[in-house]
């Protein structure tokens, strides 16, 4: 089990991280007006990425909390998905080895 629990905590680690870089090119794009269509890469890296709509007429304060609040609900996403994978993988290793 322990290498469930080190691959959702890569999982953590990747999801705040992603969600980090795209709130900040999504950003980037919309203020160097870029045309990207990028919402159904967003919708299925990120599914809580429709939380970043809120930020449209935030102050830069609520802008802050609401991509931290986004940062952090996929981190989660990302961290069960990974332990997860990680249980299935602990248990198809065990049969293979015949520890089961």
């Amino acid at each position: 089990m322990r290498r469930a629990k080190k691959l959702g905590l890569m999982g953590l680690g990747v999801g705040f991280c992603l969600a980090l870089f795209m709130s900040a090119f999504a950003y980037y794009a919309g203020s160097h007006h870029l045309a990207y269509d990028l919402s159904l890469l967003y919708l299925c890296l990120a599914p809580t990425s429709y939380v970043l709509v809120v930020t449209e007429w935030a102050t830069p304060l609520a802008d802050a909390v609401v991509v931290l609040i986004f940062a952090f609900s996929n981190a989660l996403i990302y961290g069960f998905v990974f332990l997860i994978i990680g249980k299935i993988w602990d248990v198809i290793s065990r049969r293979k080895c015949g520890e089961f």
